[in-house]
């Protein structure tokens, strides 16, 4: 969603800022990327500007600490209920990937790589929502979680279980239970 697409811009733009302000000589880096607004219907750009030491200009500086490997996050559930994209039955656009979860209220989620947990809490139609951030611009979120076992700030291992599976937010079909 457009909201959190805009939380993420503005915790990079932060963490490349941050990294930016250690160092005595960076350059100015613009970076613009196509997101779509649920709420407008529509492809915007979104363009942040960010400091970028000179000894790290080939690489983003966040926080992470990910291997740039992923694994499933919901062991043992493989069915997907909803892809990413245009979805046919509707013709609105799904910014993520629903896994079922029919009848495992609760059964763990794990983080599919190692990272920072930059967002834990009810974010809106994602309900219960935690966001990892595994370092050079990758993050992974996981919503409608029934519970929560990981904060902001925390370190968190690859397959490491951050929560259980629910159904917050906005859930429809079956029993609603999905990641």
């Amino acid at each position: 969603s457009a909201s959190v697409t805009s939380f993420l811009a503005n915790y990079y733009a932060q963490q490349a800022a941050a990294a930016a302000a250690a160092q005595q000589q960076s350059q100015l880096v613009e970076q613009t990327e196509t997101v779509y607004n649920e709420e407008t219907g529509a492809f915007e750009e979104v363009t942040t500007y960010v400091e970028i030491p000179v000894e790290t200009q080939t690489t983003l500086v966040s926080g992470g600490g990910g291997s740039g490997s992923y694994v499933w996050p919901f062991p043992g559930h493989t069915v997907i209920t909803s892809p990413y994209g245009n979805r046919a039955s509707t013709g609105s656009f799904h910014s993520g990937v629903d896994i079922d979860g029919y009848q495992s209220m609760g059964s763990p989620i794990v983080a599919a790589d190692g990272g920072t947990v930059i967002q834990a809490s009810y974010n809106g139609a994602y309900g219960n929502c935690i966001i990892i951030d595994h370092g050079n611009g990758m993050s992974t979120l996981y919503a409608h979680l029934n519970s929560m076992s990981v904060g902001v700030g925390s370190t968190v291992g690859q397959g490491q279980t951050i929560g259980g599976v629910g159904n917050t937010g906005n859930c429809y079909g079956l029993d609603g239970v999905h990641l």
